[in-house]
């Protein structure tokens, strides 16, 4: 018997204890806490649970009952690929305990870009090919900033947020454009009933999954993050990985944008504003430590969609929408007291 539990015992109470009595109950209790212990561990337990119980909360609370119908559940698809896409770059810079604020105005600018392209005759490949240039150029620009010039990655972002959104405004004139009918196509069209943004992401998220898992590249992401001074000892070139994963978080950010504007059916040079703070939280949610080097891309995607789901359940239950931000609010709080709780638990486990 092990000596934890022949010191928390009588010496009366030997092997042939009875289970139901008290060295019984001291293993059991073991055993829970145990098991506990591990679906703390696993962060996306904890989003998947919370997406079934808004469900069947929403579809017994909405007047119309039609909360699981399929034509709901499709939009709701539809609607969260865009901050998921863009949630699956973001997050890869969460791992290397950076933080990406320009993420909105990225989507901002490259679905603007793309928008206008067309509208003046550029075939469709070619337009989106530059919008996702753009948000490349973004994500090096932002990366530079913080490898060289060792600006705080808030700092960095924070101020190309401003300078890129300024930059779609000042292009734009504050107008608004309405692209041919080959630039909604890609955004509202479906494969097999299902939209195109939600396959696109999909497909992104399992291949960036198993990059993350299988690759040196992605295996060095989470090693910055979780020590960037050992990664560095170790040969890791560490400046490089950051820049790779700003410049990969903004092609994934425009990638976002242009299927939203896709999706509109115009390009708002406005769009997707304040959308940085939703990919953060999809991030914060399913599970991505901001303390670095760790997290799962499944997570991010849950944590996008309970996010969306959240906001699709208060509209059928005709609550105001400003409580919106409530609600998502209140789930970061929660996601991240929970992230401190397993860090409290790896903790005493090591």
């Amino acid at each position: 018997m092990p000596a934890l539990v022949e010191e928390s015992v009588p010496a009366a109470i030997t092997t042939t204890s009875k289970p139901g009595g008290r060295l019984g109950g001291l293993v059991g209790s073991r055993h829970a806490r145990t098991v506990g212990a591990h679906l703390i561990a696993v962060p996306w337990i904890g989003v998947l649970l919370g997406i079934v119980i808004v469900g069947l909360v929403a579809q017994a609370e909405a007047p119309c009952g039609c909360f699981f119908t399929s034509t709901n559940l499709l939009t709701t698809a539809q609607e969260f690929s865009y901050v998921a896409l863009a949630a699956l770059g973001g997050a890869m810079v969460i791992m290397t305990k950076g933080i990406d604020l320009s993420v909105g105005s990225s989507m901002g600018l490259a679905g603007f870009l793309s928008a206008d392209l067309l509208a003046h005759h550029t075939a469709a490949v070619p337009a989106v090919v530059l919008g996702l240039g753009v948000g490349v150029l973004v994500g090096i620009v932002n990366g530079i900033l913080i490898t060289r010039l060792k600006m705080q990655p808030f700092i960095a972002t924070l101020g190309m947020l401003s300078v890129v959104r300024g930059v779609a405004l000042g292009w734009s004139q504050g107008f608004t454009l309405y692209p041919p009918l080959s630039f909604t196509s890609l955004g509202q069209g479906t494969v097999l009933g299902i939209p195109n943004p939600f396959v696109i992401m999909l497909v992104i998220a399992v291949l960036l999954s198993l990059f993350l898992r299988y690759t040196p590249l992605g295996r060095h992401i989470y090693a910055v993050g979780g020590n960037e001074d050992a990664s560095r000892l170790l040969g890791i070139r560490t400046q490089r990985v950051k820049i790779f994963v700003y410049a990969f978080a903004g092609m994934l950010a425009a990638a976002g944008g242009i299927l939203l504007m896709s999706f509109l059916g115009s390009a708002d040079p406005g769009a997707a504003t304040g959308y940085e703070l939703d990919v953060i939280a999809a991030c914060v949610i399913g599970g991505v430590s901001l303390f670095g080097g760790e997290g799962t891309l499944f997570g991010v995607v849950l944590g996008a969609f309970l996010i969306e789901e959240i906001r699709d359940a208060l509209v059928l239950d005709q609550v105001p929408g400003y409580w919106t931000t409530l609600a998502i609010g209140l789930v970061i709080l929660i996601a991240m007291a929970i992230d401190q709780g397993r860090r409290r638990v790896r903790r005493v486990a090591q």
